[in-house]
């Protein structure tokens, strides 16, 4: 399990290195004067993505122990639908940033 953890940390440092970047990039290219749905829509989206990512809905596997699902994910690719991908983009980037550090995972 050591070694295994050895590994993820460069590989997370990795992606963390290239994706912001990229991340911030979509974001100035982004067409935001015509998003193609209106801003408060976004928004309403946007913080539901956050909050369902912070209230995850626990799930109980017979004698084992429970399993937690987040709503997030299917509400990005709703966002997808509606906008730029960038907008999908950063709200879940967002939500994902907010959770770990409530959690103080990262």
């Amino acid at each position: 399990m050591v070694q295994r953890h050895l590994r993820l940390r460069p590989y997370l440092l990795f992606v963390s290195v290239l994706g912001l970047p990229l991340l911030a990039w979509a974001g100035y290219r982004a067409p935001w004067s015509h998003l193609g749905t209106p801003v408060p829509t976004l928004a309403i989206a946007a913080a539901f993505l956050i909050v369902g990512e912070l209230r995850p809905i626990p799930v109980s596997r017979g004698a084992d122990v429970g399993d937690e699902l987040s709503i997030s994910s299917t509400i990005a690719v709703a966002l997808l639908f509606l906008t730029a991908p960038v907008v999908a983009c950063l709200a879940q980037a967002i939500a994902l940033a907010i959770d770990e550090a409530r959690e103080r995972r990262a």
